[in-house]
């Protein structure tokens, strides 16, 4: 039986690497919400809510990804960045100990509401990610 992949360290890796979602939220990618009361704008929540691996070393996660701005505007178009980074993963793309294989939009980016000093757009997502070991 392989070794499972950090899935989570891949996605965020594989977010990192996105040359159009730096642009907008620099490194401010997150595992939990921040905790400063005004965190730096925009940035990006994600976190595993399903999926399941297989016997081969594979990973197939579903991850909630939540783009947070400033305005409604902001929030927005670092949804349909990372929309569009999702959609046009063409060959797999090394992160780490893994291999982020392919990801698909499941639903989104769909405008929820959010604090006064902030909005947020969530966006539904699968992904197949193999570990490289």
């Amino acid at each position: 039986m392989s070794p499972l992949p950090d899935s989570e360290g891949a996605l965020r890796g594989w977010l990192r690497a996105q040359s159009d979602v730096v642009a907008l939220c620099a490194q401010r990618q997150y595992f939990e919400m921040p905790k400063q009361d005004r965190p730096g704008m925009p940035f990006l929540l994600h976190y595993r809510i399903g999926g399941r691996p297989d016997e081969l070393g594979q990973d197939y996660p579903d991850f909630i990804i939540e783009a947070w701005g400033g305005t409604k505007f902001e929030a927005c178009e670092l949804a349909r960045v990372v929309v569009a980074g999702i959609n046009d993963i063409a060959a797999p793309v090394h992160i780490g100990d893994a291999w982020v294989m392919g990801g698909s939009v499941n639903l989104g980016p769909v405008p929820t509401s959010g604090t006064a000093w902030g909005k947020r757009y969530r966006i539904d997502t699968s992904f197949h990610i193999r570990s490289a070991l």
